[in-house]
């Protein structure tokens, strides 16, 4: 949204200067509810290998089916006497150790699709029904007009998770983009603090995005970012754009290259590897910064990967599989018990937990909102996710 547009959709106002798009959108609803609980997002892109991300380490059919790529039992990080992490996920082990770290088994929908782009659509609209056009988390920032929209961070296009047809979301590709131009005027005009009026609320989000900026300008834009790459450095601007004040209750981003149809075994150490430590360093800088109590983070992937290995020593798309959520407010541990390895949906994991009452139950229990007009889910599917 540019300047003319801002102006434009709150009636004829004097010049005020140049307000960056980012500001002029988050600062909306910059003021209000500043310790509101904070949900982000992380899409693993591509279809995560559940099975080699949370491992029945004890069960000899996922074993047999993995010669080559299968974990040895030995080299688990152990969650349960069945159940453990990969051994490259070394930091959210520690955050599961500190009870902060949830994993759900077998979440899905009936019927699953394993292609990348309908399994995805439907993750990310939160419905199965056919050419969805809106995202759960857009719906769900139509529900809150009150609020800043949702954020999306990071160089791809804007995911279909956080559009609506009202509210339009903001992106982020660079850290950058959260400095204010050196010419933005943002002082308060007089006249207008009757936020009443369409003026008014002009002129209520210019002082909002007047006090992001000072809060950002005295931060160091390398701080956040030294010596980190990737899904480190995207965590570390939604960080700083929750720590700078900036109104929004959702956050969403991505780690791309998890369709690992051959030589998955390193190639999938390696994303595990970066997803861990990445999530973990969040985590802290969150506990550091005295944060950590208001945000949880969801991840999740279009689909898991098949039970057998294939002649590539990779695997094939497939259904089913874990979500974790991570947070000081989760209620840490399984939710769920280990995929029935015997009992599969045409060679995958079957689902036991609806992806749908998940979203349910984050927007009742963590965002505080109604989800049925989200996801058509009440309370019947609500499930026990935090502390």
């Amino acid at each position: 949204m540019n300047r003319r547009r801002f102006l434009s959709n709150t009636s004829a106002l004097p010049v005020f200067g140049s307000l960056p798009g980012l500001w002029s959108r988050a600062a909306a609803a910059a003021g209000p509810q500043s310790d509101a609980p904070i949900l982000v997002v992380v899409e693993l892109t591509g279809g995560n290998d559940g099975l080699n991300m949370v491992i029945p380490y004890v069960d000899d059919a996922y074993h047999r089916a993995r010669p080559t790529i299968g974990i040895a039992a030995d080299k688990v990080l152990k969650l349960d006497d069945s159940m453990g992490l990969h051994p490259a996920m070394t930091g959210l082990r520690t955050q599961w150790d500190a009870g902060k770290l949830r994993v759900l088994m077998n979440v899905g929908y009936p019927r699953p699709s394993r292609s990348h782009t309908r399994a995805m659509e439907i993750w990310q609209s939160g419905d199965v029904a056919p050419l969805p056009t809106t995202g759960w988390l857009g719906r769900y920032s139509e529900i809150t007009p009150e609020r800043s929209p949702s954020c999306f961070v990071g160089p791809d296009s804007m995911p279909l998770a956080v559009r609506g047809r009202k509210v339009a979301p903001f992106a982020l590709g660079d850290i950058k983009a959260m400095t204010l131009r050196p010419e933005a005027a943002l002082t308060p005009i007089a006249g207008l603090a009757e936020t009443s009026t369409p003026a008014g609320r002009v002129a209520k989000a210019m002082e909002a995005a007047r006090s992001i900026a000072d809060r950002v300008a005295a931060m160091r834009p390398d701080d956040a970012t030294a010596g980190r790459e990737g899904l480190e450095v995207k965590l570390a601007v939604i960080r700083r754009l929750i720590e700078s004040g900036s109104g929004s209750r959702v956050y969403y981003t991505s780690l791309d290259g998890f369709d690992t149809h051959a030589g998955q075994e390193f190639a999938h150490q390696s994303l595990l590897g970066t997803l861990s430590k990445a999530l973990a360093r969040f985590q802290a800088d969150l506990e550091a910064s005295k944060l950590d109590d208001r945000v949880v983070v969801l991840v999740f992937s279009e689909f898991g990967r098949r039970l057998e290995e294939n002649g590539s020593k990779g695997t094939d798309h497939g259904a089913a599989a874990p979500v974790l959520l991570l947070g000081s407010g989760v209620a840490g541990g399984l939710l769920g018990g280990p995929p029935d390895l015997r009992d599969l949906d045409e060679g995958d994991v079957r689902f036991t937990l609806d992806f749908r009452d998940l979203y349910a139950s984050l927007l009742a229990d963590w965002l505080g909102v109604d989800p049925t007009p989200v996801v058509g889910r009440g309370q019947e599917g609500r499930l026990h996710l935090f502390r």
